[in-house]
């Protein structure tokens, strides 16, 4: 039991011994009105507020033990001789009122102290259990990591070599192969990405060249896609805060301008905007656009969008970092997708 309710009773009883030792009538009518309207108010907010119903007997309990207790004081005094009370009745009366006044007090104080100590208990709970599932998600991406992308990685490179063998329908359906054998890779790389950010937390945050990462992943994408012609303006020396996962939210978006753009030959544009506090990074492509559909849910997750994980990725990593993701533009002429991330100055 809390120790301030100790202090509450011995609080009241003190002033119950002084109101009856006292020959004021009006001291009297105000103790006599005073409790019962708290107790009212108490039982109304104690109805109202988040305290579980299980609680509500114990309250009870400690009003019971109170007014009983406090109601014995005018017994005792006026089984004494040397203290004199006008009307003893009323006195056990206010006495049972103040001693009740007490107990939902002292009761209130037990129930939300009981209610604190649970609420921390099950908030160990969660983070035992968030714990336990952090670790299962890690011995999964270490499989992947290691077993599958590994096993990915011998096929692509077999069915590489069966490709310089073979022309017509089997060389289409070969580098069909190898496309799926790098969108799997590629989701296991996001995959990884994904369970690094959740694991971190923003202290890690540092200063990244933001220029550095678009000239490398403008760079790893035309060695990728030779046929892609990519247009740049990219201002040196813009840095931004964050991480080493950074490259990730830009490899996305331009590995997604290139494969679902069926133009001959592809067109992309990368240009960053720089304003006092943000660095805005605009990718432009000449695809078909963005489907009504599926742009609701682009940035969702896998099992709610049409475009993979990648993109909820990239949604990720730009909140974490202070910053946002947008379409821009989107027509059967291009999609412009807008990321903005707070500027850091060097």
């Amino acid at each position: 039991m809390p120790i301030g309710a100790f202090g509450i009773i011995h609080l009241i009883g003190s002033a119950v011994a002084f109101l009856f030792s006292s020959q004021q009538p009006a001291i009297h009518l105000l103790f006599f009105g005073i409790p019962g309207t708290i107790i009212l108010g108490g039982a109304y907010w104690v109805n109202q507020s988040h305290l579980s119903p299980a609680r509500y007997r114990r309250i009870a309990g400690w009003m019971a033990i109170t007014a009983i207790g406090l109601a014995l004081v005018p017994l005792l005094m006026i089984a004494s001789t040397s203290i004199t009370i006008d009307s003893p009745p009323l006195a056990i009366v206010i006495a049972t009122g103040v001693g009740g006044f007490g107990g939902l007090l002292a009761g209130i104080n037990e129930a939300l102290a009981i209610e604190r100590a649970r609420d921390a208990e099950r908030e160990r709970l969660a983070k035992d259990h968030a714990e336990e599932q952090r670790e299962r998600l890690e011995q999964l991406n270490h499989l992947l990591r290691h077993d599958l992308a590994n096993d990915l990685t011998v096929i692509r490179g077999r069915t590489e070599l069966l490709l310089d063998d073979v022309d017509g329908e089997t060389a289409t359906e070969l580098e069909t192969v190898i496309r799926q054998t790098d969108a799997a890779i590629e989701l296991i790389q996001n995959v990884r990405a994904y369970l690094e950010a959740t694991r971190n937390d923003e202290d890690t945050l540092t200063t990244k060249s933001l220029s550095t990462v678009l000239e490398q992943e403008v760079t790893s994408l035309q060695s990728a896609y030779p046929e892609v012609h990519v247009e740049t303006d990219i201002p040196a020396g813009v840095t931004v805060r964050a991480d080493a996962l950074l490259p990730s939210v830009f490899s996305n978006l331009l590995r997604n301008a290139v494969v679902h753009n069926p133009s001959t030959p592809p067109e992309i544009h990368v240009a960053v905007a720089r304003e006092d506090a943000t660095a805005t990074v605009r990718i432009t492509d000449n695809g078909p656009g963005i489907p009504d559909h599926v742009l609701e849910n682009l940035f969702e997750a896998a099992d709610q969008g049409d475009h993979g994980f990648g993109l909820y990725l990239v949604k990720t990593l730009t909140e974490r970092y202070g910053g946002s993701v947008t379409v821009e533009a989107t027509s059967d002429e291009g999609t412009t997708i807008a990321v903005t991330l707070p500027r850091q100055i060097a």
